[in-house]
């Protein structure tokens, strides 16, 4: 078999060819440089350009930059909040009562998985508004936490907030640069008009920033059920008087995660904010006794840290699995039925966290 020595035609014709290219590549590179030094991509305009796909942030752009009002009760943030794990608008109801006059309670919640995500709203929502509590997502105990920037976090990371990333590693900023290129022309677009695309159908300002997910178990018939939570104290909600129901792995997030966890934590150190983690089940979760934590938070931030969790066996008590699965679409997230059923139980719990918190000494 003879070599093919047909020759290799140059890449460019002509040395302006080349020019036009490196200088076209250039441009994109540079381009969220550019914006950041124009002072336009404020998070106020980004938020104008995220589309449905990303999270409603529709609504997200509502609450944080044209309401005004203090937020009595925040809670903040992934997946496991925003399908409908928590019912929000019955903690609005309970602690209305409570507090003799109508609560502002709001989630500021996405669809995705990233505390980095968690991290843009927090530190949006702060410059805007008031709050008074925040329950905290506690980040679940499985492996699909990734090391790197949250799937969309392109539609809101710019250049001009590009002190969020100090103290992360080179890479983890090379990543985070990359983003912002990712993302720079729909930034750019959204200076020259807002975004045209509109909003999840669901109504999110009716449950308070979280969506009512009736969908079945893996994609099948949803069933609506109304299941009778067991007796519970409210104490044993929590992990600060229930140590024996909770157990701590002591696994660590990535370190990218866990910069902006520790970032959040600030923030709200910072400013006084007292808060609370909360802990979803998960069918997932390896049978046990205890609700899995994966960190002692109080420990991790020396600071009096609180977490509110319901062990498996009081979640599932009296079920038969076919029953355990009616509350859930998949193994990490509740459906409407377990939404409803975990707000009943935790309820109490989060109240409580409420009221001694934010008491005056």
């Amino acid at each position: 078999m003879k070599p093919d020595r047909t020759p290799v035609k140059a890449a460019f014709s002509h040395v302006w060819s080349a020019l036009i290219f490196v200088s076209f590549t250039a441009s994109i590179l540079l381009l969220p440089v550019f914006l950041a030094a124009s002072g336009a991509c404020t998070p106020k305009r980004i938020y104008t350009g995220v589309s449905a796909e990303g999270g409603d942030y529709h609504y997200l752009y509502k609450e944080i930059f044209e309401n005004k009002a203090d937020i009595d009760l925040l809670f903040l943030g992934g997946c496991q909040m925003w399908c409908g794990g928590i019912q929000v608008a019955k903690f609005q109801e309970a602690l209305s009562k409570r507090l003799g006059r109508p609560a502002n309670v709001v989630a500021l919640v996405h669809p995705w998985r990233g505390v980095d995500s968690d991290h843009a709203l927090l530190k949006d929502v702060l410059e805007q508004r008031k709050v008074n509590f925040v329950v905290v997502q506690d980040p679940p105990m499985d492996k699909y936490w990734p090391s790197w920037p949250e799937k969309y976090s392109e539609f809101w990371f710019s250049l001009q907030d590009w002190k969020i990333a100090e103290g992360l590693s080179a890479a983890r900023k090379v990543s985070l640069y990359a983003e912002a290129v990712l993302g720079a022309p729909r930034q750019l677009l959204s200076i020259v008009r807002p975004n045209k695309i509109g909003t999840i159908k669901n109504d999110l300002a009716k449950h308070c920033g979280t969506i009512i997910l009736n969908r079945g178990w893996n994609d099948g018939p949803f069933i609506p059920t109304e299941i009778k939570c067991p007796s519970l104290s409210t104490d044993s909600l929590f992990y600060s008087t229930n140590t024996g129901g909770f157990s701590v792995k002591d696994k660590p997030l990535p370190d990218y995660q866990m910069h902006f966890l520790r970032r959040n934590i600030d923030l709200l150190k910072a400013r006084g904010i007292p808060f609370v983690f909360l802990h979803f089940p998960e069918l997932a979760e390896p049978p046990g006794r205890q609700v899995p934590l994966r960190m002692n938070w109080g420990k991790v931030f020396g600071l009096e840290i609180d977490t509110i969790g319901v062990p498996s066996p009081t979640f599932f008590q009296g079920m038969t699995e076919k029953q355990s699965k009616e509350l859930f679409y998949d193994d990490y997230h509740l459906n409407a039925n377990g939404g409803s059923y975990f707000t009943r139980m935790i309820l109490p719990g989060v109240l409580r966290a409420y009221e001694k918190s934010t008491q005056s000494p």
